[in-house]
């Protein structure tokens, strides 16, 4: 599996109205499927360029802006990674339109050769530096009357968890099949989390006062593994309905290889591994 790279930047976005290039038919994809575009983009030296909160709805991120900073801060949530509190992890970027530098995650700097370009009073980006600043890959290719543009998610392990069987109602426990198919070998350990399925979403169901965990790491090899899952933690809360455990996991790769980078960010540093979730579903009847 490629390993995903944030790519040095060069933001290249001080240049005139009168350098726009004609406008193109421009085809977007995020990982194959179509993506409408919530503004027509301007093209400045065969650069496209759109405003920083139409490029952040391309990429399904949210942007804020800091008027007294006159800083843009675009934020996506990392599906299958989370953070060491258990949260989703969230990537950052943030450029301020009197500044030299775009900024990762609160934490890293990586100088642009020019301030954000200024047109009709708001900030135009370029898209595909945004794009690889987010994470994203991108091939692009045109036919000369129009730009087909494909971004493609960061590729995490391919490591799936599923239910084996009905639960367990004496013994209080789940069994799970993991799958691997990746040439490596992963652990995950007895931090995993309980949700239900209410209101149309998840909800993290609460372990008794008092549940003590074992520090132990149970590896994952490649191919089929079965778990068995404790629930006696959550004892009071099974009522029948829909569930779901959570169940984060690391590789275990002694050379400290890793399948995503995030070694930039503030939650992690050169000798953290990253932490995936994976996600098993089951039913209580």
């Amino acid at each position: 599996m490629k390993k995903v790279l944030i790519l040095a930047l060069t933001l290249c976005m001080g240049w005139q109205v009168s350098a726009y290039a004609a406008q193109r038919e421009v085809v977007v994809t995020l990982d194959g499927k179509p993506v409408t575009l919530a503004e027509e983009p301007v093209y400045v030296e065969d650069r496209m360029m759109l405003p920083v909160r139409a490029l952040a709805e391309t990429l399904q991120a949210s942007v804020s802006w800091d008027s007294a900073s006159r800083t843009a801060t675009v934020k996506k949530e990392m599906d299958g990674v989370e953070n060491a509190a258990g949260e989703p992890f969230v990537w950052q970027v943030s450029m301020g339109l009197d500044s030299k530098y775009l900024t990762l995650m609160e934490r890293t700097q990586l100088l642009l050769k020019n301030t954000p370009l200024l047109l009709h009073d708001r900030a135009y980006l370029p898209f595909r530096e945004l794009a690889e600043a987010m994470n994203l890959g991108v091939s692009w290719s045109t036919d000369g009357t129009t730009d087909f543009v494909a971004l493609t998610s960061p590729e995490l392990p391919e490591v799936t968890l599923s239910v084996k069987g009905a639960y367990d109602k004496e013994k209080k426990s789940v069994s799970m099949e993991w799958k691997n198919s990746e040439d490596v070998t992963f652990f995950y350990g007895a931090d995993y989390r309980l949700e239900r399925w209410e209101e149309d979403r998840w909800q993290p169901v609460a372990p008794k006062d008092g549940l003590v965990t074992v520090d132990l790491a149970y590896l994952i090899g490649k191919g089929s593994t079965v778990s068995e899952f404790s629930l006696w933690g959550w004892e009071n809360s099974l009522s029948p309905g829909k569930y779901r455990l959570a169940v984060p996991y690391r590789c275990n790769d002694e050379n400290g290889a890793d399948f995503f980078t995030l070694s930039q960010t503030a939650a992690y540093d050169g000798t953290a591994s990253t932490i995936y979730t994976a996600y098993g579903v089951f039913s209580i009847s």
